[in-house]
């Protein structure tokens, strides 16, 4: 998953990462982010919260079709809309992070991948961007594991063993 991606390099970075933290929201159990890193944005606490959208979605295609990224704005609005309100109220920092199923990444979720790989690349003394190189590929081929269990899971049973003749 992303989530394990962007925390295991927020902690390998010396960043004290937490997964899914409750009750950030006073009365509200609801986790708004998958990551929560302390003092990241401007000094304060803020969640990342990634999300996985299809540009070949039904939702999704007729915009995607007509503009590049439109999937990705769609589901970082949602997340937005959804959660950033009622984090701001708490002086929360929301970080969407979203993720096209095809490989695109949102302008937000690239920056928060550059300040991840630069805070690694400082703790481990390497060139940022090596670090931040590694990190993409390493968000990239979590993805491509991701797409293909989906994939293998929904053509178990149901799937007949010769397909056009090429089995």
């Amino acid at each position: 998953m992303l989530r394990d991606v962007i925390f295991e390099a927020a902690a390998a970075a010396d960043l004290g990462p937490t997964k899914e933290e409750r009750h950030l929201l006073p009365g509200n159990s609801a986790r708004p982010g998958d990551v929560m890193i302390r003092r990241w944005a401007n000094g304060k606490d803020a969640a990342i919260d990634a999300t996985v959208t299809s540009p070949l979605a039904a939702s999704n295609v007729v915009g995607a079709a007509a503009k590049a990224g439109s999937a990705l704005e769609k589901a970082c609005q949602r997340k937005l809309r959804d959660t950033a309100e009622a984090c701001r109220q708490e002086g929360l920092p929301f970080l969407p992070f979203a993720v096209e199923t095809l490989g695109g990444l949102h302008a937000g979720a690239v920056t928060q991948v550059k300040q991840i790989a630069a805070a690694l690349a400082r703790k481990n003394g390497q060139e940022e961007g090596v670090v931040t190189s590694q990190l993409f590929g390493r968000l990239s081929l979590n993805l491509m594991r991701g797409n293909a269990l989906m994939l293998s899971s929904r053509c178990q049973a149901d799937c007949p063993p010769h397909i056009d003749g090429f089995m």
